[in-house]
Formats: C-alpha cells, structure tokens, sequence
C-alpha cells in the first residue's frame, strides 16, 4: 500500500519584520545602501520576542569579508509596543567600513533560543522543557563606490564631520630665545576610525627647531557611529629675536553628508621672539646723556644695512655655544645608547637557538620578548613592510608563550586587541590588497607597548558567541 503524495508550496515571507502575531522575529536597517569605499555604515538589528525565553540564547557573530566590523556599546534593553502588542527588544548596533568598491553583503544572523512552554501558567518552574526557537534575520546588500575621481592623490577621508583643534602647553605671544613651548593639533572625525587619520607632519619653520613629542589615538562611540580623535604633539624651541612665521595647518578629507571635498585648516601664525632678560643685560650699555645713547644706534642701523650678517651674531653669541654643548651632550647620549643595544642584541642572538625544528616550536626562538620586541622596533626604523610583518607575528608569539597559538589569526584571538587587529589588517592590506592604506608604523609600536605594559590574564578572544540574558 501506498499513500498519494502531497504538494506543499513555500513562499517568501513578505512581512519582513511587521508584527503578525509570531512570538519572535527579527527586524535589520542600515542608514545607507550606498557609500564610498571607506566611508562607515551603521547596522542596527532587533531582535523582538513576547514569549519567555530561557537564558542560554544566542546570537551568531557578524562577520564581512572585506570590511571592518566592530560592535557599538553593549546590547540594549528596552520594550516597546507593535501593533498593539508589547514585545522585549535586543537592539545591537554595529559599525562597518567597508575596505573594498563593489556589492558588500551582510549576511544573515541566526538567533537560537528556547522558549518557555506556553501552556504552563508558571512559566519554566514546573515545566520539564521548552521549545527550542530559531530565527534569522533577512540579508542585507550595500553598493560600495570607489572614491571620486576628483579627489587628490592623498589619504582618502569619508567622513560625516572632521574638524582641527590646536593647543599651546603657554602662550605663545609670550615667547623668548631658548624657551621650550608644545604645540597639540587634534583631529576628531566622525564616521572613521582613530586608525584610519594619518598623523600631521609639520615643517620645521625658519629660526624654529622642532622635535615630535607623543602622540595619542582614541575611538569613541557615539549614537551616530564612531568618532576617531588624534592627538599629534610638537615640541620647538626659537633659536633667534623676530617675526617667526607658522605655516597653515591644512587637512583633506571628503564630506559624506554634502558629498564634497573640503579642508580643515589652522590658519598661520606669526610669533613675536623676545631676548631672554640675561641677553639683555649682557647687550645693554651705561648711557652718559641721550646723546651718548643715539649715537651708537645710529652706528647699529648703518651695519645693519651694509653688513646685516653680522645682527645674529651680537644677538645669538652667548646661546650659540650653549646649543653646542647641549648638541653634544645628546650626541654622545645617543651613542652610549647604540653601542648598549648593540652589544644586548649581539649577546641575545649568539644565546638564542639557530635553527626550528618544527612550527609548534617556533615560539621558543623569541623566549626573550624583550629581544622580540627590539627586532619589531629596527623593522619599523627600516620601514620594510615584509621585515615588520615577521617580526610582528614573532613578538606575538614570545608576548603569548603558548605553545598551542601557531598563526597571527590565533595570535590576535588571544590577545584580544581591537587596534592591535585593525593595524594588523591594514598591513596585510599594504603587503597584499591591491589598494592598501597606508600604515603608521610609529602607531603599531605605540599599541605593541602599551600592550606590553598592561597585559591581561587569560583573554579570551572576541569572536566567541555572546550569550543574551533576556530576563537579567
């Protein structure tokens, strides 16, 4: 005996979201369907339930092949009322940079559960089980253009605001020969990352000696997406008397929301130097009578118009063999400096093993992280992009000393940093994508160190699925 067989036709679920009495569903927007290259997207997914849930629910992790994603804030909790019926909300929200022209898919995210069993009045108290509940959200395609054609050669900016902020450590109005001032520029951007401003380069004005000081970075959530800030410092002492002219500070970038390209600009300053008060004592002469005085001033300004090489000679003497010995106090520092290194790095390498045997072995080559951590630095000094590839995934390796973690992948799951990935990706961009950004080499130390000094215990990486708690 045979049973007819029995045609069951599936169609589309057109609600997509709208309440229809289901006890769960999932409900997805983005702010845009088509951005430039770059340029931040804001995904924001609700997941709204009216049943009890049991607490071991979960979420699969979001995760775009070219593109950067990274969680904004915790998830939120709220209710709110749909078509008359009240309903509880998970509401995540996620920013993503897409990094490469074309269609960018956000895929479905699956949301897995139990549910009470409806029927028991107690909920889960008497119950000896519940119903296991799965739910997907719709996937998600966004247009991504490449940047404009008219854009200049440069870094490559989208951004919704970005402005430029300076700051004196004194008043710079107030300034004399030998007197040490910092200059701070910031830059806040929203709608990129603190990884994605390059830092500003200053020229080195005319009677002015500068030295780069620290700098900082820093990402900060907002409702609206990320906003990166960039703190650049400069330090410059005025080595003569006179006008000092500071040229304008400019900084491209490309307007999301007018869709133009502007520039943030600091306009110029001009900075008046003074003597120093010893300066002026050692150039000042007793005056007899008012007549004595004129006439040596009279002599001053015809040399000044026949000889005027020799004005910062009577003016700067006294400082001129002062900068000699401080040049060679830090000269004869730097090279104490070298030869320490030299001779530790020598001795670390004659100590350490020649040859590796296998990869699960690999780690014990940089035992000495401090050594890891030198080589790292002399690949960023010689800018060779393949040479601090290497020595990053070295020091890594020695910072972990977990025999288990073989690969950079493993490497950034363990120690679970969010800017110490992001540079990690924009290197391999460099090395292998076919537009890579550029990358602060400087930056990547700055976070390698600050790794270093703060290191955690027993991080867990940030790709495992989080748990949601509906009724905590």
């Amino acid at each position: 005996e045979r049973s007819q067989p029995v045609t069951i036709s599936v169609q589309k679920d057109q609600q997509k979201g709208i309440n229809d009495n289901r006890p769960i569903f999932i409900q997805t927007a983005v702010n845009s369907e088509s951005v430039y290259v770059q340029q931040e997207i804001l995904f924001t997914m609700k997941i709204m339930y009216r049943v009890l849930l049991y607490e071991d629910s979960r979420l699969t992790p979001l995760a775009i092949d070219n593109a950067i994603v990274q969680q904004l804030g915790e998830t939120q909790k709220y209710e709110t009322v749909v078509g008359g019926t009240r309903y509880k909300v998970f509401e995540l929200q996620y920013s993503i940079h897409p990094q490469k022209e074309g269609t960018l898919d956000i895929p479905s995210l699956t949301f897995s559960g139990v549910m009470a069993d409806q029927n028991d009045p107690f909920g889960s108290l008497f119950s000896s089980g519940g119903k296991p509940i799965v739910v997907r959200s719709e996937p998600v395609s966004i247009d991504v253009e490449p940047r404009p054609e008219d854009y200049p050669q440069q870094n490559w900016l989208p951004a919704r605001h970005l402005s430029l902020q300076e700051t004196w450590s004194q008043s710079p109005d107030k300034l004399q020969v030998g007197d040490a001032i910092t200059r701070t520029i910031t830059i806040e951007a929203d709608g990129l990352s603190a990884a994605q401003l390059p830092p500003i380069f200053l020229a080195q004005p005319e009677g002015m000696n500068s030295y780069p000081d620290k700098s900082a970075s820093e990402d900060n959530q907002t409702p609206e997406g990320i906003r990166g800030q960039r703190t650049d410092a400069t330090a410059m002492i005025p080595t003569r008397l006179g006008k000092i002219h500071l040229p304008a500070v400019k900084y491209t970038w490309f307007d999301t929301v007018n869709q133009k390209t502007r520039i943030a600009e600091i306009p110029e300053r001009v900075i008046e130097v003074t003597a120093a008060p010893e300066s002026e004592q050692e150039s000042s002469q007793p005056a007899a009578s008012e007549s004595a005085v004129s006439q040596p001033q009279q002599e001053v300004t015809q040399t000044q118009e026949t000889e005027p090489a020799k004005e910062p000679t009577i003016a700067t003497e006294g400082h001129g063999s002062f900068w000699k010995i401080i040049a060679l106090a830090l000269a004869l520092l730097w090279l104490a400096t070298g030869l320490f290194w030299w001779f530790n790095h020598k001795r670390t390498k004659q100590t350490s093993p020649k040859k590796i045997t296998s990869i699960a072995r690999e780690p014990s080559t940089y035992a000495n992280e401090r050594s890891a951590f030198a080589d790292l630095e002399s690949a960023c000094t010689t800018e060779n992009l393949q040479s601090v590839r290497a020595s990053l995934r070295s020091w890594c390796l020695a910072y972990l000393n977990n025999p288990r973690v073989t690969t950079m992948e493993q490497c950034l799951e363990a120690i679970h940093s969010e800017p110490l990935r992001t540079l990690s990706n924009r290197l391999d961009n460099k090395l292998y994508g076919d537009e890579g950004m550029d990358i602060d080499l400087s930056e990547l130390l700055q976070v390698c160190q600050s790794l270093r000094k703060y290191k955690a215990k027993d991080t867990k990486g940030t790709t495992e699925v989080k748990d949601l708690y509906p009724n905590s």
